[in-house]
């Protein structure tokens, strides 16, 4: 992963581009939205699957999640060195 965060950020480091690909990258198997999408494609691979099992409801709600959020937000911080969630 950090050959290709250098290849596509060349002498910077940042929040939203290390977030980009290691949460939101649907091309990179280590990202975080790649690895739900796989769990979302094969529900009955998840122990006690029925199509409404609460493994299954937990990987939606975190699917939905990580979508409303944008890599350039978490660059925000407060004063205090926080995060608005």
């Amino acid at each position: 992963s950090l050959v290709i965060y250098r290849r596509r950020n060349p002498g910077k480091i940042s929040v939203a581009g290390v977030a980009e690909l290691v949460l939101f990258d649907v091309d990179n198997p280590r990202s975080l939205v790649y690895q739900l999408e796989r769990l979302r494609e094969h529900p009955k691979s998840l122990p006690g699957s029925s199509g409404s099992s609460r493994p299954e409801r937990i990987v939606d709600d975190v699917a939905m999640r990580l979508r409303r959020i944008e890599p350039d937000e978490l660059e925000d911080v407060t004063a205090e060195g926080k995060r608005d969630e």
